[in-house]
């Protein structure tokens, strides 16, 4: 595929612990349409190897406004159906850069491993001193064993490990929107995580065209409403749903975007200094990035205060525990806010894997 796409597919076989790569053809692309209609069909090719797999749409990574999306796909072990998790912030863009368009997982690894892409190479690592890391760390441990702080981790925390059916796969530290336990299938490969980061770079066919039509867009996007708006609150009203900004803006520090994206609505809360702090300070967490709506309010109907709940989201994200029905099970078995920061920290850890 010469335009669009910066590589081929990559087949990995994590139980040899070898890789072999396959042209994208036209052809593909062409009936596919990119993202989740390649993605289901490469799942469906190589449905007897129990694959997981990851890839991109056309425009990712592109100068087309809101190109910021990945997507994961695999049998999802709440409803024993192909599913797809999308995953945005800057993980997208840099899975394309890596040098590979699309990414199909198969078999278990014989031990705790992570697959390292970059610039069109991809490496098996060791993982065993990452595995029983928490999502944060073993995110941090990973950029600095390869000396970039830009590096995208797709990674699962213990939750993933434990196999419960509620684990998620996170980008980094920030979780993803895998609400259907595909964090799961890589605790079941032995699969700690998927680093890359890249410099490849591809274009359009007809490239003056392209840049007109991605510049005709985002002028429609500025002369609409949300243009310059921020945060969850226009979701909220959009959607009808109870306000939040009285109840979250005392820790509201900054609105960040995805990739390319001009809607800011990734709000930065600090809870362990004044979140009117701009300077660097010697805290080490001072807070975490809200990249979802739905968890904020997942946690919110316990009626617990907001520092309370952003905590929880904390260790929820550290954990690789999908926030949203992970609450919503403690919340029908009458459990108070405070369970979850009991979830699996013994070594026969609570189980909240039975699906609902």
């Amino acid at each position: 595929m010469d335009y669009m796409y910066s590589g081929p597919i990559l087949i990995v076989d994590l139980g040899t612990q070898e890789t072999e790569e396959i042209e994208l053809e036209d052809d593909l692309v062409k009936n596919f349409l990119g993202g989740i209609g390649i993605t289901t069909n490469l799942y469906e090719e190589y449905q007897e190897e129990d694959p997981l797999i990851i890839g991109t749409g056309i425009f990712t990574g592109s100068l087309a406004p809101g190109s910021a999306l990945g997507i994961i796909t695999g049998k999802s072990p709440l409803t024993n159906k192909i599913s797809h998790a999308p995953f945005t912030l800057s993980g997208g863009s840099e899975l394309k850069y890596s040098g590979f368009s699309f990414i199909v997982l198969k078999n278990k690894a014989p031990k705790p491993t992570y697959l390292w892409l970059h610039d069109g190479i991809a490496e098996f690592k060791d993982a065993e001193r990452i595995w029983g890391k928490d999502t944060w760390e073993a995110t941090d441990w990973i950029r600095n064993e390869h000396a970039s702080p830009n590096i995208q981790c797709l990674i699962i925390g213990l939750a993933g490990e434990k196999m419960t059916n509620l684990s998620q796969i996170s980008l980094n530290y920030w979780g993803s929107g895998d609400r259907l336990g595909l964090g799961k299938l890589m605790g079941e490969k032995n699969l700690k995580a998927v680093a890359f980061r890249g410099m490849g770079e591809f274009e359009a066919d007809n490239i003056e065209g392209y840049v007109e039509k991605s510049a005709g867009i985002l002028k429609r996007i500025k002369e609409s409403p949300i243009y310059k708006k921020q945060g969850f609150k226009e979701f909220c009203d959009s959607l009808g749903i109870e306000k939040i900004d009285s109840w979250l803006n005392p820790w509201v520090h900054r609105y960040s975007s995805c990739f390319n994206c001009p809607y800011p609505c990734n709000t930065f809360v600090k809870y362990n200094e004044d979140p009117k702090t701009l300077r660097s300070s010697e805290v080490e967490e001072p807070g975490l990035m809200l990249t979802n709506l739905l968890d904020v309010l997942s946690f919110k109907q316990f009626g617990a205060e907001a520092e309370e709940t952003l905590r929880a989201l904390e260790k929820a994200r550290r954990l690789g525990l999908e926030p949203g029905s992970s609450a919503q099970k403690l919340l029908d078995e009458g459990k108070t806010l405070t369970e979850i920061c009991l979830l699996y920290t013994s070594p026969s850890p609570r189980d909240l894997s039975t699906s609902r």
